[in-house]
């Protein structure tokens, strides 16, 4: 943010106009300080880290049960007896014996998969 204000204080008043990238990032770089929650709430998350006490209410991604149609919940087995895998970056479930060579909705390598059926 300190660097992007900055350009802008060079750039003068071409700093808000369209025809420069200028202000497309300012917008992209502010929306991170509002989306991400208030400065003390940050300090805390990352002191918490530090501290080593931070807890996150969510749990993992990939720890987040399977549903589909395959699944009978009743015994908590698949029909299909398959293996799943779960991108660890965006969630997309793969069933197979090998989880793919790279996700196909964020790219991510083979290593981002993690085996979540059966445990």
């Amino acid at each position: 943010m300190e660097v992007a204000n900055d350009a802008l204080q060079v750039m003068g008043g071409y700093g808000y106009t369209k025809m420069f990238p200028l202000e497309k990032l300012l917008r992209d770089i502010r929306l991170f300080t509002i989306y991400e929650g208030t400065s003390e709430i940050q300090r805390m998350i990352v002191s918490g880290h530090a501290m080593h006490m931070y807890k996150p209410v969510m749990p993992p991604l990939e720890d987040l049960p399977l549903l589909n149609e395959d699944m009978d919940f009743e015994n908590g087995a698949s029909s299909k007896e398959a293996t799943s895998w779960r991108c660890r970056m965006c969630g997309h479930i793969h069933n197979g014996k090998e989880p793919p060579e790279k996700c196909p909705y964020c790219f991510f390598p083979k290593s981002a998969f993690k085996k979540v059926w059966p445990k």
